[in-house]
C-alpha cells in the first residue's frame, strides 16, 4: 500500500496455478492379467478372470478339471494346521490316513485357503506342490514369515465304478481307470451285466448241431447239411453232382396189413421211365410231417436204393408203422433235350451224355456238316493245295488261280470240293470264320481277312475231277 497525500493506492496481485489431474485408467493400458477380461466404465475399469480361471482380474490361474470320462473329485482334505513347522497335506499321509479314499494315481489336484478358497497360486506364499503323486502341498513356516495359511486339498482320481456293483451276481467285476468290465463267472454265459447258466457247457445238443444259450433256457439247430430237431441231427442226402437230379417222392403202400414198404423194385416197375435202375442216394421221410425216417424211432430196413428202398415191418413197430414216401437221386438223361446236331447220335451216360456226327458227316456232335464225297465211277480226289497264306487281303484258294499254277492237276469241272483248315483239319463249315464257297467251278474258297476281324486261318482245298479230262 502506498500513501500520497491523502489519497491511498491499494494492489492486488493474483497467481494463477496450474493444477495437473491424473489421467483416467482405461483398458487401453492392458492393466489386467493376460487370462481376464478388461471393462472400461465412467472413470474406471474392472478386470474379470476368463471362463476356466480364478483371481482377482489382475493375476488369473488355471482351474485344474477333473472331467475325463469315469473321473471325480474326492473331497477336499486338510490334514494338517499351520503350526510348528508347516502345513503340509502331504499326499502319501493322505493316503495312510483317508484308506480307500484317494487313488494311487490322481490326474490332478486342487489346493486352497481352507478360509476364504482362494487358489493357492494366488496367496503370494512359497509353497511346493507336484502332481499328486510326488507331494500334495506343502507350506513352510519358515519360508512365509513363519506363518503359513491353513490350506486344503483335493485330488482327480478314477472312480471305482465296482463299488456300486453294477455287474450281475455272477459276474466278476473289475475296474480301470476311467472305466470297468464285467465278465461272467465260469460256467455262466452273457455280457457281464446279465448272466445265466450256461447250460451249453455240458453239451446237450447233437454233436452235428449248434448249442446256443438263451436267459434261462437254450436251443439246439443242426448245422447246415444236417436235419433234425438239434438234439439228433442226421445228414442230409445229396444229389448234387453234375447230371444228377432227384426224382419226385413216391409213396406206392399205406402202412397197412403188414408193413409200409416203399421197395425200389416195385417202385421202379410200376413207375417205368422215372426212375433210374442205379440211384447214387435216397431219401425218406415221413409224408405228413417230412420228418427224416432215421428220426422217427422206428425200426426202419432203408438200404441203398438199389437193394430195397424202404421198409417199415408193422410187427417190429407195435403194430402201426408210419406212413413214408420216398425219392432216388438219378442220372438225367441229357438226351431227351435233343442236345446234339440232328445228323448225330446221343449217347447218356452217368452224370454226362456224348454227341458224335453220323457216318458221312463230320464235326464235334453239336455241328455236324456233310462229308464231301468223290465215289462216282472214274472220279477221285486230287492232293490238297495252298496257294495262300492268310496274309494282306486273304487267304484265296481260287480255283482258277489253283489249274493255272498247277498245270495238268486240276480237271476244268470238278464235281465236288472238300476244304480245311490245314493244320487242324477241320471242315471250313465248322471254323465259325465267314468263308465265300462255291462249286469249285466258281470260285474255290475265299476267306477275306476283313470280314473276320483280319485274320483268316490257313484252309487247304481239293477237288473231285474225272480222270479222262485233264
Amino acid at each position: 500500500m502506498v500513501e500520497k497525500g491523502e489519497a491511498t493506492l491499494i494492489f492486488l496481485c493474483f497467481c494463477c496455478i496450474s493444477v495437473l489431474a491424473d489421467p483416467v485408467p482405461t483398458c487401453s493400458s492392458s492393466p489386467c492379467g493376460v487370462n481376464a477380461d478388461c471393462t472400461n466404465s465412467p472413470g474406471s475399469f474392472s478386470c474379470v478372470c476368463k471362463p476356466g480361471y480364478t483371481g482377482d482380474g489382475f493375476k488369473c490361474v488355471f482351474i485344474p478339471t477333473c472331467s475325463a470320462f469315469g473321473y471325480k473329485w474326492t473331497k477336499y482334505y486338510d490334514r494338517d494346521d499351520p503350526s510348528y513347522n508347516c502345513d503340509c497335506e502331504d499326499f502319501y499321509d493322505l493316503r495312510s490316513e483317508n484308506p480307500g479314499e484317494i487313488c494311487s494315481s490322481p490326474t490332478a489336484i486342487q489346493a486352497r485357503v481352507k478360509s476364504s478358497k482362494l487358489d493357492y497360486r494366488l496367496t503370494g506364499q512359497v509353497i511346493e506342490a507336484e502332481t499328486a503323486a510326488e507331494k500334495g502341498l506343502v507350506c513352510t513356516n519358515a519360508n512365509n514369515h513363519n506363518q503359513c495359511l491353513d490350506y486344503e486339498i483335493r485330488f482327480c482320481c478314477d472312480v471305482d465304478e465296482c463299488v456300486s456293483s453294477p455287474c450281475d451276481v455272477n459276474a466278476d467285476c473289475t475296474n480301470s481307470p476311467g472305466s470297468f468290465s464285467c465278465v461272467c463267472k465260469p460256467g455262466y454265459t452273457g455280457d457281464g451285466f446279465q448272466c445265466d447258466v450256461d447250460e451249453c457247457s455240458s453239451s446237450p445238443c447233437d454233436v452235428n448241431a449248434d448249442c446256443t444259450n438263451s436267459p434261462g433256457s437254450f436251443s439246439c439247430v443242426c448245422k447246415p447239411g444236417y436235419t433234425g430237431d438239434g438234439f439228433q441231427c442226421v445228414s442230409i442226402p445229396t444229389c448234387s453232382a453234375s447230371g444228377y437230379k432227384w426224382t419226385r417222392y413216391f409213396d406206392r403202400d399205406d402202412p397197412s396189413y403188414n408193413c409200409d414198404c416203399e421197395d425200389f423194385y416195385d417202385l421202379t416197375r410200376e413207375n417205368p421211365g422215372e426212375i433210374c435202375s442205379s440211384p447214387t442216394a435216397i431219401q425218406a421221410r415221413v409224408k405228413s410231417s417230412k420228418l427224416d425216417y432215421r428220426l422217427t424211432g422206428q425200426v426202419i430196413e432203408a438200404g441203398t436204393a438199389t437193394e430195397k428202398g424202404l421198409v417199415c415191418t408193422n410187427a417190429n413197430n407195435h403194430n402201426q408203422c408210419l406212413d413214408y414216401e420216398i425219392r432216388f437221386c438219378c442220372d438225367v438223361d441229357e438226351c431227351s433235350s435233343s442236345p446234339c446236331d440232328v445228323n448225330a447220335d446221343c449217347t447218356n451216360s452217368p452224370g454226362s451224355f456224348s454227341c458224335v456226327c453220323k457216318p458221312g458227316y463230320t464235326g464235334d456232335g453239336f455241328q455236324c456238316v456233310l462229308i464231301p464225297t468223290c465215289s462216282a465211277s472214274g472220279y477221285e480226289w486230287t492232293k490238297y493245295y495252298d496257294r495262300d497264306d492268310p496274309s494282306y487281303n486273304c487267304d484265296c484258294e481260287d480255283f482258277y488261280d489253283l489249274r493255272t499254277e498247277n498245270p495238268g492237276e486240276i480237271c476244268s469241272s470238278p464235281i465236288a470240293i472238300q476244304a480245311r483248315v490245314k493244320s487242324s483239319k477241320l471242315d471250313y463249315r465248322l471254323t465259325g470264320q465267314v468263308i465265300v464257297a462255291g462249286t469249285a467251278a466258281e470260285k474255290g474258297l475265299v476267306c477275306t481277312n476283313a470280314n473276320n476281324n483280319n485274320q483268316c486261318l490257313d484252309y487247304e482245298i481239293r477237288f473231285c475231277c474225272d480222270l479222262d479230262l485233264f
